[in-house]
């Protein structure tokens, strides 16, 4: 079945803090260009990477968009801001470099959200699998989805079975009104669950797709985990001013 979402615009920021991060992306990058939706791919670092311009070169529909940046930590939610700004399409998709879904699954999440069903969609049903490392290889060499279908009940659960990370889908305007992505957050931190409680509050209809997302392993550096206790402290206060309102003493 061929599929077309060319009314999403997946932004997919990254840091490449590795070779298996740059192969995911690959892979990641190859599947959704495969759907004739728009995609921008958003880089910070110390140099951009010649890999990715080789890889999009010939396609139309992928911007590519490189910010010289010598801090080690990566500022995620500023990077997808300004990429917001430079979305056409009427829906917008925040997706990680590492994660994949049935494209059926992204049909659904698309469909609610046209027929005005729901105001968000997670194209996933709240299970976010880890495809462990030997699963990832073999994936790698013959990235077909079936394959992680197919041994999916192998994987581990990541954020139990509710998680809210990885990749949505919803109305630019009524992203924007929502007030995108909380740049308190800098660096690794809850800012998915800070906007998930963010759109509860708000009363957004949130909808989940039937199926489960796949995230490809990747190493983890000081961009994907707490750098430091205060920075701990500072993103729960963060988190619970938006679901209490105040600093979370309730």
């Amino acid at each position: 079945m061929t599929y077309n979402f060319s009314n999403i615009t997946f932004i997919i920021p990254v840091r490449f803090d590795s070779l298996i991060r740059l192969e995911n992306l690959s892979v990641v990058f190859k599947i959704l260009s495969k759907w004739k939706s728009e995609i921008i791919i958003v880089e910070s670092g110390k140099y951009g990477n010649l890999f990715i311009k080789k890889m999009i070169s010939r396609l139309r529909n992928v911007n590519y968009f490189f910010y010289q940046d010598r801090d080690s930590v990566f500022y995620r939610t500023h990077f997808i801001n300004l990429m917001v700004e430079k979305c056409q399409t009427k829906l917008i998709s925040v997706w990680d470099a590492d994660v994949l879904v049935n494209p059926k699954q992204i049909k659904e999440s698309q469909d609610a959200l046209l027929n005005n069903m729901a105001d968000v969609s997670f194209p996933y049903n709240g299970d976010l699998l880890n495809v462990s490392p030997v699963i990832r290889e073999n994936f790698i060499l013959d990235p077909k989805l079936g394959y992680l279908e197919k041994y999916k009940d192998y994987m581990d659960l990541l954020y139990g079975r509710n998680a809210v990370g990885g990749g949505f889908i919803l109305d630019r305007q009524k992203y924007i009104d929502s007030g995108k992505e909380n740049e308190s957050f800098y660096g690794w931190g809850p800012e998915d669950a800070e906007r998930y409680a963010r759109w509860v509050n708000l009363g957004m209809r949130i909808h989940r797709a039937n199926g489960p997302m796949y995230h490809l392993y990747h190493p983890r550096d000081i961009n994907g985990t707490y750098r430091s206790e205060f920075y701990y402290k500072f993103c729960q206060f963060n988190l619970l001013k938006t679901i209490y309102g105040d600093t979370g003493s309730h």
